[in-house]
């Protein structure tokens, strides 16, 4: 009896792992920074991927692409990305800057994070920004 509700329950967590082993997808792949209503900066595209032959450890790649929808520049705008585990808790957290983005024009840049081999979800956020005087 033990040995049958082991072995169903070790099948379980193999079809668990195995389900979840591909499934990376993006939480809020669009994100607007208001003042006093007005949409600032917005976050327009962004992706990222796990590179396992970086190093000798592996790499998260990834990229976004702001949007300044304002008449001044944009001095920078300051994103973060998060990644997260199968049971959401923070894996890691690094930031990036998209600097010198012309009014209304857009702005990218490319980062890379640590990769400890749980990640499955990542967030990006725009942290901060600065308008040009």
């Amino acid at each position: 009896m033990w040995l049958w509700m082991w072995l169903i329950i070790t099948l379980y967590i193999l079809y668990c792992i195995f389900q979840c082993a591909g499934e990376l997808e993006k939480i809020n792949n669009k994100e607007i920074i208001n003042n006093n209503g007005v949409a600032v900066v917005e976050i327009v595209s962004w992706n990222w991927k796990i590179d396992s032959d970086f190093g000798t450890k592996g790499v998260i790649k990834w990229n976004v692409e702001i949007k300044n929808n304002t008449d001044k520049y944009l001095n920078y705008v300051r994103v973060e990305l998060t990644t997260y585990d199968s049971s959401g808790r923070i894996v890691c957290s690094t930031g990036t800057y998209v600097n010198n983005i012309s009014p209304y024009g857009k702005g990218s840049d490319s980062s890379y994070a640590d990769y400890y081999r749980t990640e499955k979800r990542a967030n990006i956020k725009i942290v901060s920004y600065g308008l040009a005087k």
